[in-house]
């Protein structure tokens, strides 16, 4: 698990011991079904990301 991951998994918790246990419990999960080396952000973002949260460019280009 990267060191970012560990900082962001701490801020999500909220200092629940519990949020804690099973968000990390997912990631796990999930890597071992991916056959993951590695548990990073990216994997964290796929599993808890919220729909149409993304951010960037509107869909319609703004007309003046």
């Amino acid at each position: 698990m990267t060191p970012e991951l560990v900082t962001t998994l701490c801020k999500h918790a909220a200092e629940s011991y519990r949020i804690l246990r099973t968000t990390a419990n997912e990631l796990l999960d999930a890597a071992v079904r991916e056959e993951l080396k590695q548990i990073d952000e990216k994997l964290y973002l796929e599993l808890f990301a919220t729909p149409g949260a993304e951010r960037g460019r509107a869909t319609s280009p703004v007309t003046r």
